[in-house]
C-alpha cells in the first residue's frame, strides 16, 4: 500500500487537512535524511581514524632488494608499495575483506610474503609477493592479517581496542598452531 495513502488514512478520523499531512510526511524525510546524513558521516570519521593506525609496517632487506619494498597494514586494508627506482613506486591497496589467504614462503635466511585477493571487479583470484623479508617480520605480518581477516568474516567490531591490544589479539587469532 502506498504510504501517502497510509498517512493520510491515518491522519483522517482526525479530520486535519491535508496539507497539514504534507507537512507532516516532509518534516518526517527532512529528518530520516538528517539521521542518514549524521550515520554517514559518522561512518566517515571511523574508517578515517581506522585507516590512520597502523598495526604493522616492515620492509624487505636492502642489500638483497636494492630499493626496498614495503608492507603497511591497517584495520582496513593491507597497502604494499613496491619500489622500482628512486622517486618511482608503485602503491597496490588491498582491502581487508578482498584477501582470500596469506601464506610465507621460508628459506633459511629470507621469507617471502605472499597476500591473495580478489578485487570485486576480477572473477580470478591475483597474488601479490614481497621478497626478502625478515622471517619475524613475514610471520607477524601473516598473523596480522589473517586475524583481521576472521574478524572481518566474523564481522567483530575493532574500532574502539587499543592499537596494541588489538595488535596482540588479532595476532594470536591469526597464529597457525603449532608455530
Amino acid at each position: 500500500m502506498n504510504s501517502f495513502v497510509v498517512l493520510l488514512s491515518y491522519f483522517a478520523p482526525t479530520l486535519l487537512s491535508p496539507i497539514y499531512c504534507l507537512d507532516v510526511l516532509e518534516f518526517r524525510m527532512i529528518s530520516i535524511t538528517r539521521t542518514i546524513y549524521s550515520i554517514d558521516r559518522n561512518k566517515l570519521y571511523n574508517l578515517t581514524n581506522k585507516s590512520k593506525e597502523i598495526l604493522l609496517k616492515i620492509h624487505s632487506i636492502f642489500p638483497f632488494d636494492l630499493f626496498p619494498n614495503t608492507i603497511v597494514v591497517d584495520e582496513v586494508k593491507v597497502s604494499v608499495i613496491y619500489r622500482f627506482f628512486f622517486a618511482s613506486e608503485q602503491i597496490r591497496d588491498i582491502l581487508i575483506k578482498d584477501i582470500r589467504s596469506v601464506y610465507v614462503d621460508s628459506s633459511i635466511f629470507f621469507a617471502a610474503l605472499n597476500i591473495s585477493f580478489v578485487w570485486p571487479r576480477l572473477i580470478k583470484e591475483k597474488t601479490t609477493t614481497i621478497n626478502y623479508l625478515r622471517k619475524n617480520d613475514a610471520l607477524r605480518a601473516k598473523n596480522i592479517i589473517e586475524g583481521l581477516m576472521i574478524t572481518s568474516y566474523e564481522n567483530v567490531e575493532i574500532k574502539d581496542i587499543e592499537k596494541t591490544t588489538l595488535v596482540k589479539n588479532v595476532s594470536t587469532i591469526g597464529r597457525t598452531q603449532g608455530s
